[in-house]
């Protein structure tokens, strides 16, 4: 028997258990490897090949799993976030950091004495079904312009489960990861900690849709329920509905009835409004101009079909926001949009978490009413406690309000929700940017670019951080990697800033000047050239264009409490009071709770 000792915890090799504090930490067995050849290796480098190799034996397997299974690691050995146990190494593999001894088997019974069997310990049949990933159902039709009918039926299950009590259901971005992939159910479930995974495949013929659904518990692989539907197209939101209540009671018969009568549905009964919905979705999920545009349509053929159907409104005002912050469009054709959208909202059943969450965003960047921002976000959250929008939306409302270990409790549900997903990862290393922890901020950052080697969102903060540390040259590199993966203007601005601040003064005013040609005539971007001329020491153009930028209602105004860029105007009685303007707290009003 070999045992390891590391800060507050044992690792018994033979027992394959982890004992914190006493408690025995519940690992899947894929996860315990991961961390005993971490630990094993502590200090040292152990590459992605080398934990494949081991781990899963040579066995095929997604490498985008593997950071899953630290990410679990790291959720129950580091607590609150900032003393990690793991470090990922960009490019390289990971390092335990903390240091291990050898422990004795006394150690381990003091620590042991009185414990309780653990969940994982109890036969199959005696597990409790408290979480779910629902997989993208397939597409049998053979025709691609009906995979937003597969996506749709996924997201609207998981959607609906979502709602119902005591359960945790992974989030779409983290299940859409295994799309069109031969996938085991208990592999897959074993990766994301849940104990039952649903299946689906989908079939149009003609008029008629052909869904059949497989419920499996992941302990035992064993089925706890399948259905074939062969219903008429029109029958798709009964299907839908269907599906959602016996998973449902299969899971938590206790719950499922309470949870179904104290929620609304807000899904629309008209089966051409929720066609035209999904596909609205489709759209939207890509995320560009033109397809942002394209869902909006949808959405809006969807209200016309039932102009009740409270979910194509609530999306419509999501998509035209989502323009609106990228800036495809100006703040004041933005509002005149949204305020006649909210209008009608307005008289539409508001027990609707995602009516509520779109509430809080608008209050957010359209209002900067930041108290009745919360108000909403927490309805929603009342609502539906697994809404993911609302604690993304909830987190970033609780950094512009410098309420930093709220928001991080946020996103840490966030990750628990949806584990192979990046925004939560690029999300908190922001957050530990914002709070000063530049090595935190690394870290997290290292893990969403092991998922996704080119984001340039991740590119972006990195460069960012490189910056404040005053690593020009890695900074300017990250940088300009990021603006070969997407063009955009926040990145020359922050190519400039690392340019300003590095001495190279002629090559960031040169970057004002290609912002300045470049600027679209409904947006001069007077955020970025604020932030240049702030960098090369000019405050008096700084302030001219961050009154601009206040007068043209510039979102990231609301920003200005935290970001560091804003670190040599942020105690100047002019600067607080423009914060003040926006309904930033300034001074003492900064807590980080």
């Amino acid at each position: 028997m070999k045992i390891y000792k590391f800060r507050n915890c044992l690792l018994n090799t033979i027992e394959r258990s982890v004992l914190m504090d006493g408690k025995r930490l519940d690992l899947t067995p894929k996860t315990f490897d991961v961390l005993q050849m971490l630990v094993e290796r502590a200090g040292e480098i152990v590459t992605k090949d080398e934990l494949l190799g081991r781990v899963w034996n040579g066995s095929f397997v997604e490498e985008g799993n593997l950071p899953v299974h630290v990410a679990k690691l790291r959720r129950q050995l580091d607590g609150d976030g900032n003393h990690r146990f793991i470090e990922t190494v960009h490019g390289g593999g990971y390092r335990f950091t903390a240091n291990v001894e050898i422990a004795n088997e006394g150690d381990w019974q003091k620590q042991f004495a009185g414990f309780n069997r653990r969940k994982s310990d109890r036969q199959p049949h005696q597990q409790v079904l408290d979480s779910i990933a629902v997989l993208p159902f397939r597409n049998e039709t053979n025709d691609a312009e009906n995979d937003y009918l597969a996506d749709g039926l996924t997201e609207s299950v998981i959607n609906r489960l979502s709602r119902t009590t005591s359960l945790r259901v992974m989030a779409r971005d983290t299940v859409f990861r295994y799309k069109n992939k031969d996938v085991d159910a208990k592999e897959v479930g074993d990766t994301l900690g849940v104990a039952a995974v649903l299946t689906g495949r989908i079939k149009l013929i003609k008029d008629n849709l052909l869904v059949g659904v497989e419920l499996v518990r992941v302990a035992d692989r064993s089925q706890l329920w399948g259905k074939q539907f062969d219903q008429p197209f029109s029958d798709i939101v009964k299907i839908k509905d269907a599906i959602s209540k016996a998973v449902a009671e299969q899971l938590q018969p206790r719950t499922a009835n309470i949870s179904t009568t104290q929620q609304t549905n807000p899904v629309t009964q008209n089966a051409e409004s929720y066609r035209l919905y999904l596909k609205g979705k489709y759209f939207q999920e890509k995320d560009t101009e033109a397809d942002l545009h394209k869902a909006i349509e949808y959405f809006q053929h969807s209200v016309s079909h039932d102009p009740e159907n409270v979910l194509s409104y609530v999306e419509i005002i999501e998509s035209y926001l989502a323009l609106y912050l990228f800036n495809y469009l100006p703040y004041g054709e933005w509002s005149i949009i949204t305020g006649a959208i909210l209008e009608i909202a307005a008289k539409l059943d508001q027990s609707v978490d995602l009516l509520q969450v779109v509430y809080g965003g608008v209050k957010l960047h359209k209002e900067w009413d930041f108290e009745a921002a919360e108000n909403h976000l927490q309805s929603a959250l009342t609502l539906n406690p697994n809404c993911l929008r609302a604690h993304i939306r909830y987190s970033a409302l609780l950094l512009r309000i410098g309420r930093f270990n709220e928001a991080l409790r946020e996103l840490q549900i966030v990750i628990e929700l949806d584990p192979l997903s990046l925004p939560p990862y690029k999300l908190i290393g922001r957050l530990f940017y914002c709070m000063g922890e530049y090595e935190q901020t690394r870290s997290y950052l290292a893990d969403a670019l092991e998922m996704d080697p080119e984001d340039y969102v991740a590119l972006n903060v990195l460069g960012a951080v490189l910056t404040q540390a005053g690593n020009y040259e890695e900074a300017l590199e990250a940088l300009h990697k990021s603006l070969s993966i997407e063009y955009n203007v926040e990145t020359l601005s922050d190519i400039g800033c690392a340019q300003a601040l590095a001495g190279k003064r002629n090559a960031a005013r040169q970057m004002i000047k290609r912002i300045e040609f470049e600027s679209k005539d409904n947006h001069k971007h007077p955020i970025r050239l604020a932030e240049l001329h702030a960098a090369l020491g000019e405050k008096g153009r700084a302030y001219e264009f961050l009154e601009q930028a206040f007068e043209e209602h510039e979102s990231d105004l609301s920003a200005l409490g935290f970001n560091p860029r804003w670190a040599s105007l942020r105690h100047e009685p002019r600067f607080i009071e423009l914060m003040k303007r926006v309904g930033l707290p300034t001074g003492e009003k900064m807590t980080a709770k």
